[in-house]
Order: C-alpha cells, then structure tokens, then sequence
C-alpha cells in the first residue's frame, strides 16, 4: 500500500477537463522589450554580416589585408546609432501600444485559445498555431505566423504551462 501512494504522489496532475483562464493585467515593459529585442537582433546580426562581407570584399578586392581606422571607426558608430535608435523605438512603441494598463484574457482548451480585450476577441484552434515558444519571460502563442501574443509568466503556475503545452501538443 505504501508503494502505490507513493506512486501517486509522484504523476502529475491531469489536465482540467474543461478549459483554463488566465487574466493578464498589464504588460510589463521588460516582457515587451525582450520579444523585441530578439526580433531585432535577428536583423542586426544579418547587418553586421553583411558589413563583414563588404569589409572582406574591399580587402580582397585591394589586394591587402588592411583597412583603415576612419573605416573601422565609421562602420562601428553606424551599428552603435542603430542600437540606439531601435531602443528608442522600442520605447516608444511600448508607450503608444497601451500595453502596460491593458487587461487581457486569455481562455485555453483542448481545441485551442482566445485572447479577448477591450479591443476585440481572437479565437485560434492550437491546430491553426504554427508556434507556441517558452521564453524566460513569456510564453509566446503565435496565431498565424507574423503576429503573436505574449502571455507573461508571471501570470502562470507551471502547472498551468504544462496544460497548455500538453494541449497544443496533442
């Protein structure tokens, strides 16, 4: 006897058996910036690239393996104006979005999920999800595959994240 309580002990809840929902009140600027910020290094990578390819082109092309300093120098504060500029604009997105004091909720079932707001209503069957992606802030549910809503974790137990794994799985 003592063997099987133990055992059921150790498995993991089942799921719920209707549908689960998680109220998000609010997206912190750090949970919106790191989304972002991914989305941009994505693209600065590939700039950074293609000035490598052109600096190793000119190189080649001359014959030499130098390159002057006010070309170093030119190239290096052009992506430092980059960073900048994209951080601001991170910024200022994040405040013209209404992110931060929007209520959003988000209903979840063996079929699929709504995100619901002031704003409108979206229902995705987890068929029609062509990703669901864990990050260290966030759970990322993409309803088609250029937009994607942003469930904080904060606002989840891991109990809860496993459902919704568990039903975007099956």
């Amino acid at each position: 006897m003592a063997k099987k309580e133990r055992k059921e002990k150790s498995e993991k809840p089942e799921s719920p058996a209707t549908k689960l929902t998680v109220r998000v009140k609010g997206i912190h600027y750090e949970e919106f910036a790191a989304i972002k910020w991914q989305q941009f290094l994505r693209i600065y990578t590939l700039i950074v690239l293609l000035v490598l390819a052109v600096v190793i082109f000119s190189v080649v092309k001359n014959g030499t393996a130098t390159v002057s300093l006010s070309t170093v120098l030119v190239i290096v504060a052009v992506l430092a104006v980059i960073l900048l500029v994209f951080r601001s604009a991170i910024k200022s997105e994040y405040r013209r979005s209404g992110l931060k004091n929007m209520e959003i909720d988000y209903h979840f079932d063996k079929h699929g999920w709504t995100a619901e707001n002031a704003l409108g209503k979206a229902e995705v069957k987890w068929k029609n999800t062509p990703l669901l992606r864990r990050t260290k802030k966030a759970l990322l549910l993409y309803p088609n595959k250029k937009s994607v809503n942003l469930l904080p974790l904060r606002c989840l137990t891991e109990e809860e994240l496993r459902w919704i794994v568990e039903w975007y799985q099956k």
